[in-house]
């Protein structure tokens, strides 16, 4: 009786285990896409190519993240196109139609390039079927994809998952700290900021929010002219860390800037932008902020 009931600890031990295990991977995994989009959106294709790769690679197959998948084969191909990667973006394009065989890309939102490779890859997808464009298998109408090389509108989501009324939205980023001050004398002191996101969720489950990027970009500096398009992109939180059901929340997005302001320097100051990448088990969600951020360096 011992041993049936140590045998019987061991195999529970183990499932837990094999569970723990697939939850981190999957976690692990929609980090890796949501760091992919990131890139693609700083314009680091080779790096997004790496890090979407891998995560495609660990959630492929996963019934429950077909929608993210999609999104990342998307994201996969836009990087390939911009590396002159035809043969591959085209392949990525066709993943994520034989994923969702009513995909349709808005021309408003990707280059030629992108477009062209993805028509390729819906005629060979539609070789490979050999009969009529059905229905994805989520059974919902067709999903309009949008891109992150071309955004459009400072404020408004791109419209980056499947489609149906219970997914969430998000909408509304602004700044939480329109100003700071890098204080006189500090060396590599983390000067801490917030982007405010509203979100809703008509379904009836709460969605969590599996990870969140920020990218801000200095958009105005006077004194230093050439640091205007530095990007920054530190590690962020997010309050709360899910939408509750049938709710309305604001979210609040905590992230830093490195702050040097050494002795006598003469005073400054810059305006930066703002970009928020929202990774949930419905899909990925980049919004512009909508205001500007002023960083005075007295």
């Amino acid at each position: 009786m011992r041993r049936a009931v140590s045998w019987a600890l061991i195999f529970a031990w183990a499932a837990v285990s094999v569970a723990a295990a697939a939850q981190e991977t999957t976690a692990s995994a929609e980090s890796g896409i949501a760091t992919g989009v990131r890139q693609v959106e700083e314009g680091d294709f080779e790096g997004a190519v790496v890090s979407l790769e891998a995560a495609i690679a660990r959630l492929r197959g996963d019934p429950q993240r077909v929608r993210l998948l999609v999104q990342a084969d998307i994201q996969l191909a836009v990087a390939h196109t911009a590396l002159d990667h035809t043969a591959q973006a085209v392949q990525a394009f066709v993943e994520a139609i034989t994923l969702d065989p009513n995909l349709r890309l808005p021309p408003d939102r990707f280059s030629p390039k992108v477009l062209s490779a993805f028509e390729t890859a819906r005629e060979q997808a539609a070789h490979r079927t050999a009969g009529p464009v059905r229905k994805s298998s989520s059974g919902r109408k067709a999903a309009i994809i949008g891109g992150s090389i071309a955004v459009a509108g400072t404020a408004a989501a791109l419209a980056v998952r499947g489609g149906g009324t219970g997914a969430p939205m998000f909408s509304g980023a602004r700044f939480g700290t329109p100003a700071r001050d890098c204080q006189n004398g500090s060396d590599n002191v983390h000067l801490r900021f917030t982007i405010l996101v509203e979100a809703s969720n008509p379904s009836g489950d709460p969605v969590p929010i599996n990870s969140v990027t920020t990218v801000v970009t200095i958009e105005v500096s006077p004194a230093f002219p050439g640091e205007i398009g530095f990007p920054s992109s530190q590690p962020s939180t997010v309050v709360p860390s899910s939408v509750p059901a049938k709710q309305n929340v604001t979210l609040e997005i905590s992230s830093f800037l490195i702050c040097g302001n050494g002795e006598g320097d003469p005073g400054r100051f810059n305006e930066w932008s703002g970009r928020v990448t929202l990774t949930t088990p419905a899909g990925v969600v980049m919004l512009n902020v909508a205001d500007r951020m002023r960083v005075s360096i007295p």
